[in-house]
């Protein structure tokens, strides 16, 4: 029927107009399509109803029976193509045209699709309930924090001082609108979790470390080095207790399968042996050979020094070392020319004893 033709023929322009048109702004959401999907499920009715009619026309049988296979087999790939995408039908995007990727390139995407996972992944760590989690989609994530856990939204340059986590969203990254606090983590620091979604990123989890007295950048090992970001000593209850308190922060570069041991000794000035300890780097629950890459393991260690220790200044030598072959693993932060010999493979760090 002609007129059926040009009827079907205006509303296949339609389609392709209208997004056509769509695509010349340059906020593009995939929402924004919405209106032509009436237009194109009457020309996929049609379609289907041509090839079931057409089977009713021909005389050729293997046609016949092939065609009316056609629907049938349409309707299945779509129900399983509808399983492949659940549960976030939001992200799904033709894969005949790219799919979740191309999706992702094309249009703005994120409504808080796979922060279900973020949270998930965030009410597994043993710490969650002791820090705040700093994410500009407070009242998507809040509802799936376990009891305890808390979500703040960061403003301004700093974060929180009790933040343990930040999440960055796809949403933010596309639209450039984070905040300077949580755009250094998204642009300098390495995420201890990424949630994908058919291959596409839609969330990064970052580990903010508590601040240190001491910043510090020594690797540890050759290898996929162990490297030490900072250190605090404090001296609080060195004359109450006799205890030096010395704060270490670690953070593996990789998985390690060795259970390393940590030597702290205490040196004067002039090298001689004060005190010393031998114990695990991050406690004894936490061997190096299940530290996650790239997490922060924070730990003090309670150093016993005499209580009637002099004051003035001293050495703390320190290092990483196999107990089964007591082999120390090298240090790539060279000793200061006035530091003692502590042994090799050793840092040497100042400290001050009032």
């Amino acid at each position: 029927d002609p007129t059926q033709r040009r009827t079907l023929a205006l509303l296949a322009g339609y389609v392709l107009l209208f997004t056509l048109a769509m695509s010349l702004f340059p906020k593009q959401f995939n929402r924004y399509l919405v209106p032509v999907f009436p237009a194109l499920d009457v020309l996929a009715a049609v379609g289907l109803w041509g090839t079931a009619s057409a089977t009713r026309n021909t005389q050729n049988v293997v046609f016949a029976h092939t065609a009316r296979l056609v629907p049938i087999a349409a309707g299945l790939l779509a129900i399983a193509n509808a399983f492949w995408w659940h549960p976030y039908h939001i992200v799904a995007f033709n894969q005949v045209l790219g799919g979740a990727q191309a999706g992702a390139r094309t249009f703005l995407i994120g409504w808080g699709e796979g922060l279900g996972e973020v949270a998930d992944w965030l009410n597994a760590q043993p710490d969650i309930t002791g820090v705040t989690v700093a994410s500009p989609m407070v009242n998507t994530l809040q509802p799936y924090l376990r009891y305890g856990a808390l979500a703040v939204a960061p403003y301004g340059d700093d974060l929180p001082a009790t933040t343990g986590y930040v999440v960055v969203y796809v949403r933010d990254v596309q639209r450039q609108s984070l905040s300077p606090a949580l755009r250094e983590y998204a642009q300098h620091r390495t995420p201890l979790y990424t949630v994908r979604l058919h291959g596409e990123p839609h969330a990064w989890v970052y580990q903010v470390p508590p601040p240190m007295q001491q910043r510090q950048n020594a690797a540890f090992g050759a290898a996929d080095p162990i490297k030490l970001a900072g250190y605090t000593v404090g001296d609080a209850l060195l004359r109450s207790s006799g205890l030096l308190s010395v704060t270490l922060q670690w953070q593996a570069t990789a998985p390690q399968v060795t259970d390393y041991t940590l030597f702290l000794h205490l040196l004067d000035s002039s090298g001689a042996y004060v005190t010393q300890i031998d114990v695990p780097p991050a406690g004894p629950h936490t061997p190096s050979s299940i530290w996650q890459p790239q997490r922060f393991y924070t730990w003090m260690h309670p150093l016993p020094v005499p209580a009637d220790l002099p004051a003035g200044e001293y050495w703390l030598a320190l290092g990483l070392y196999d107990a089964a072959t007591f082999a120390r693993l090298p240090v790539d932060v060279a000793p200061p020319p006035d530091a003692p010999d502590a042994g090799g493979n050793a840092l040497l760090l100042p400290v001050r004893i009032p």
